[in-house]
């Protein structure tokens, strides 16, 4: 058993009044009961300014031992005007609680108390349970993952040069030190093997279809790269979909009438051809582990939502409208991460993703509305049927 002291914290908890004999005595019959084998009764006094009472505290731990009683008592009093009398006050009322249980033969469970005491001990120390996952494997735990996920098998180039070339790590300590540049399908196999760190695997399903991924013209991809004997090794990718033809083709149905409902309907975003480019989805964000809180994430979303707004304000386009997103509930991180980049939460989808064990978890639907430029209103208002 242990016994902590009681804190500032833990006064109103007792009482608001100054100690006194009759209010520690009412407290008597709110003890705690915990299992079978212990009740914990913790008494407290806090000062009284105005009264000029000193702090009494006491507190009594009853271990009942076969139907018998065992109390420890103890007592403070911080010797300021009035504290002596009021930690004789609250030893008073601990000692009636003493004589009270003296009819349950104390002495003859002392012994048994102190086996009970020693059982504890040894229990304490035995030898702590291994972990399934070390504190170094689970930062290396994307949390795009769902919760309980083995950590994944380091696929990346960079994970090796990194710890070949410590050095280089220290000296990567925010997005600035990195360089940036757009994707193409040279990048595919690297691509693959990234998201299988990142993602759950049904995401990017193989180098082949990845190339598919980022040869398609409505795709726009960046990654983070590190610079290592004039050679670029990615270090994070942001993935957007920024046609209608590309999210018709690589999002599902279901989340496709989730977007019309909640993003285009309210917002009359008018999305009929192909090469229409008025809506963009981020399809995926992530960041190799020895590099995160970087900032890099952030940095790759950024430049991914200038480009597809300057693609949607090329001649023939109506201009970027949204920005849509689906994340689960449980990754934190990116939640946080698009809220602060000025997502907001549109929508809570219950049993929106299905993890390989057949667990599913709730997800959320972001969107982010870009501020529409002068000519962006002119031209809406020339589409609009009310003049």
């Amino acid at each position: 058993l242990k016994l902590a002291p009681i804190s500032a914290a833990d006064r109103f908890s007792t009482f608001s009044k100054p100690a006194s004999s009759a209010n520690m005595a009412a407290v008597a019959p709110g003890m705690r009961r915990h299992g079978r084998h212990a009740d914990l009764y913790w008494a407290g006094a806090r000062r009284s300014a105005a009264l000029g009472l000193g702090v009494a505290l006491c507190a009594a731990v009853v271990l009942t031992c076969s139907g018998r009683v065992v109390v420890f008592l103890a007592s403070w009093g911080n010797g300021a005007r009035g504290g002596t009398s009021e930690a004789a006050s609250a030893a008073s009322v601990c000692g009636r609680v003493v004589r009270a249980s003296s009819s349950q033969r104390l002495r003859p469970c002392l012994g048994a108390s102190s086996k009970l005491l020693d059982k504890l001990k040894q229990k304490a120390q035995q030898p702590k349970p291994e972990l399934s996952v070390t504190p170094e494997q689970h930062a290396a735990i994307s949390s795009a993952l769902p919760p309980g996920s083995d950590p994944p098998p380091e696929r990346a180039r960079l994970h090796e040069v990194l710890r070949a070339n410590p050095q280089l790590l220290e000296s990567i300590t925010s997005a600035k030190d990195l360089e940036y540049a757009p994707m193409d399908a040279s990048d595919a196999a690297e691509l693959s093997d990234l998201a299988l760190e990142f993602f759950p695997e049904e995401n990017f399903p193989g180098p082949e279809k990845c190339g598919e991924f980022l040869s398609h013209e409505g795709v726009v991809a960046w990654k983070a790269t590190v610079a290592v004997d004039g050679r670029q090794e990615i270090a994070g990718i942001a993935i957007t979909l920024a046609t209608k033809a590309a999210l018709e083709q690589f999002v599902s149905k279901a989340s496709l009438d989730g977007l019309r409902q909640e993003v285009m309907g309210p917002r009359t975003i008018l999305f009929d051809e192909p090469e229409c480019r008025s809506l963009s989805y981020i399809h995926s964000v992530g960041v190799v582990s020895e590099l995160r809180r970087r900032g890099v994430a952030a940095e790759l979303l950024r430049r991914s939502l200038e480009d597809v707004r300057s693609r949607a304000a090329e001649k023939g386009q109506q201009g970027l409208k949204a920005v849509a997103l689906h994340v689960p509930d449980y990754n934190v991180a990116a939640t946080r991460g698009y809220e602060k980049a000025g997502f907001e939460r549109v929508q809570t989808i219950v049993g929106a993703y299905d993890d390989a064990n057949g667990r599913s978890t709730n997800g959320y639907m972001y969107a982010w509305y870009p501020p529409l430029s002068e000519a962006e209103r002119e031209a809406d208002a020339g589409r609009s049927f009310f003049r």
